[in-house]
């Protein structure tokens, strides 16, 4: 049972994962040129490209902490009703 628990774990974070990282995939798609997206990599960012970059970054990080956070929180819970199920710990 507990292989079958760590596999359901397993395959619930990359689910969760991959659709964070969609989203934030799909915003970058849409918006990126706010923040240089595309840009000649050599060319610096101008200050207001600079400023969306960093208001970009400190989101895509809150989203990606929060997320993760609530993953964890997740398979702890499953983890309990899965034993709760199955009459184990």
């Amino acid at each position: 049972m507990d292989r079958n628990k760590e596999q359901l774990c397993r395959i619930l974070r990359t689910s969760c994962l991959s659709s964070f990282i969609h989203a934030i995939q799909l915003l970058e798609d849409e918006f990126g040129d706010l923040w240089g997206e595309g840009k000649d990599p050599d060319a610096p960012l101008t200050p207001q490209e600079q400023k969306m970059f960093n208001k970009f970054s400190n989101w895509r990080k809150q989203v990606l902490d929060f997320g993760n956070l609530q993953i964890r929180e997740g398979q702890s819970r499953l983890i309990v009703v899965l034993g709760k199920i199955y009459g184990q710990k």
